[in-house]
């Protein structure tokens, strides 16, 4: 964390709830992660496993991530997947979320699951509803309940691998019913794009005959189909339609006797145990997890209570001896092993604290605006870091003062984070000369240059620190401040290019089409009072900067400079800009900000 810069870590695994020693674990590391003000996220968790130390230890810090997977609405899908969890676990589960301050919880369902009738879709909304009126009841006034649902897909070498897959309608069918029914209960729903997951029904228990059509879909230019906005169906159509392959035969009920694609792969178990589990799974027969003792919910917390139950109450651990050749008794002892060296050794009565999250907030030293000491830092942001957003320009700069270890006041409240206060935002794809931002420390700065050597020795590629200037609260922020932004434009073609700026500058109006966002619509816009100097030019940089500058907007030929007014940090932007020169006949390359003009 120190040596990236980075405020969050992350444990992730396919439950992080039934990791051995996750309670002292997840504990020891809040302790240090409070300490560097960065959180943990926790993900995979299930409707049960956290218990009152973590949520607690939880509940102190910000925490990003608090998701469940309860993956069915209603108890009898939940015994069909086997998930060995209640409806009570649940309700409890929320209790304790929203008691210790939370006000957000995110949940995971599946819908098309086999023998799944409309009541059991219904039970989706109707159990995270119940989680809404719980999070009420303990207080909170506005909680956000946010339902994501994808599409179960059978997949080989599980019980379900010889069940259907409901049909692309039926998943459009069952997911309006949820969004309909996410309104009446107040709830957030999300879902995943169905015809994705159409397609991953087919690569999922297809042949090598599949393996043509996915060749054929990157022929002819199918690529990040993960992500909606890429995704191109109608392409991964053609190419199937292509193939003559009739795909319903793997969207379909497989004979339990029948020949399955995948049978020549050997994953050690044994040739009747997923048999066993699909009619167990279709008679709503649960089977209790392997690898604990039966009725237990979560492993051990403390070396005590693993000795009682294996050496004194001589307890073992379930095994349906599905041909996996665990080693039952090497399990326990790997377990003591972590406990041992968790050092969770006594099992100790715990005293919940009498402060919960809720309530830190108002216990904390109010800070105000004279705390520490504030400045402002001139920098560039150029080449190919131009492309990461205005958002993910405040994280990194964030991780820069870590990397650098120059401590920065945090804000209060929940979320803790830096006191760092950016400019306007600046266009994506835009490489900038001069960008400022603001930042409270906690003593003052005596030797400019050593910090600004610090933070280049710390920086990432396309970020060059170039000044501190301190500042005061009565200082205006940069938003305010800015008056004008001065761009060069780099002109492919020079010809007329003298005439044309003239022409320009006698305009009494320049009329361009301006997109509204919030009309969403396009606008007829008059930049000519907006601008405030326009004349032919280049820009002079040390090679250095020229080269990285160039990777991504070539900038060696001359062009044009143009200075436009700002109010509130909006002004004329890089690509009404572009549109003005292109209607002139101009060929151009991405405009490069060069100066911002601040007043104060």
């Amino acid at each position: 964390l120190k040596n990236g810069g980075f405020d969050e870590a992350s444990l992730t695994c396919l439950s992080t709830a039934d990791y051995s020693a996750v309670t002292p674990l997840v504990i020891e590391l809040l302790d240090k992660l409070s300490k560097e003000n960065a959180t943990l996220g926790i993900s995979s968790l299930r409707a049960y496993g956290l218990d009152e130390r973590i949520l607690d230890k939880m509940a102190e810090v910000k925490n990003t991530s608090l998701t469940f997977a309860p993956e069915a609405g209603s108890q009898r899908m939940r015994d069909v997947i086997n998930k060995n969890v209640t409806e009570e676990d649940l309700m409890k589960t929320a209790v304790s979320v929203f008691s210790r301050g939370w006000t957000k919880m995110k949940l995971y369902f599946m819908i098309g699951l086999p023998t799944e009738d409309d009541e059991d879709v219904m039970a989706i909304m109707e159990t995270a509803g119940k989680a809404r009126q719980k999070a009420t009841e303990c207080g909170v006034r506005n909680p956000t309940i946010t339902v994501s649902v994808s599409s179960f897909v059978p997949k080989p070498h599980t019980p379900f691998q010889w069940a259907s897959m409901i049909t692309l309608p039926e998943i459009e069918r069952k997911q309006n019913m949820l969004k309909d029914a996410a309104e009446k209960y107040r709830l957030n729903f999300r879902k995943h794009y169905s015809k994705i997951s159409h397609l991953e029904g087919i690569v999922a228990r297809g042949d090598r005959r599949v393996a043509n059509i996915i060749y054929s879909a990157w022929s002819q230019g199918a690529r990040f189909d993960g992500w909606d906005e890429t995704f191109n169906y109608s392409l991964w159509v053609k190419c199937v339609e292509e193939s003559g392959l009739n795909t319903e035969i793997f969207l379909g009920t497989i004979p339990m006797n029948g020949k399955l694609a995948w049978d020549h792969i050997d994953v050690g178990l044994t040739e009747r145990f997923l048999e066993i589990e699909w009619k167990k799974a279709t008679h709503n027969r649960l089977s209790p997890p392997c690898g604990k003792v039966y009725g237990m919910v979560v492993h051990h917390s403390n070396l005590e209570t693993l000795e009682k139950t294996f050496d004194i109450d001589k307890k073992k651990l379930v095994c349906y001896h599905c041909g996996v050749a665990c080693d039952l008794k090497g399990m326990v002892q790997e377990r003591r092993d972590f406990l041992t060296g968790m050092k969770a050794v006594t099992n100790e009565t715990y005293v919940p604290p009498a402060v919960l999250k809720k309530d830190i907030a108002e216990l904390r030293e109010k800070r105000n605006q004279f705390v520490g000491a504030k400045y402002r830092i001139e920098f560039s942001k150029i080449g190919p870091i131009t492309f990461i957003s205005h958002l993910d320009l405040q994280k990194v700069m964030q991780r820069i003062f870590k990397r650098a270890r120059l401590d920065t006041l945090h804000s209060e409240g929940y979320n803790l984070r830096p006191l760092l206060s950016f400019g306007p935002a600046l266009t994506l794809g835009i490489s900038s000369l001069t960008e400022y931002f603001d930042v409270r420390v906690p003593g003052e700065w005596t030797d400019f240059d050593q910090i600004l050597k610090t933070l280049h020795e710390n920086s990432e590629p396309g970020i060059i620190f170039k000044a501190i200037t301190a500042i005061n609260s009565k200082t205006p922020s940069i938003q305010d401040a800015a008056k004008a932004f001065t761009y060069f434009i780099p002109v492919k073609s020079q010809t007329n290019l003298k005439e044309i700026v003239e022409a320009l500058k006698t305009k009494e109006e320049i009329l361009i089409q301006s997109y509204s966002k919030k009309e969403e619509v396009f606008i007829q816009k008059d930049i000519r009072p907006l601008i405030l100097g326009l004349e032919l030019g280049s820009i002079e940089l040390d090679e250095k900067i020229i080269d990285i500058i160039d990777e991504v907007s070539p900038c060696r030929s001359s062009g044009i400079r143009i200075t436009t007014s700002v109010k509130q940090g909006t002004g004329v932007r890089p690509s009404e800009i572009i549109e003005l020169l292109t209607s002139q006949g101009l060929e151009v390359e991405r405009p490069i900000k060069v100066a911002i003009e601040l007043n104060y």
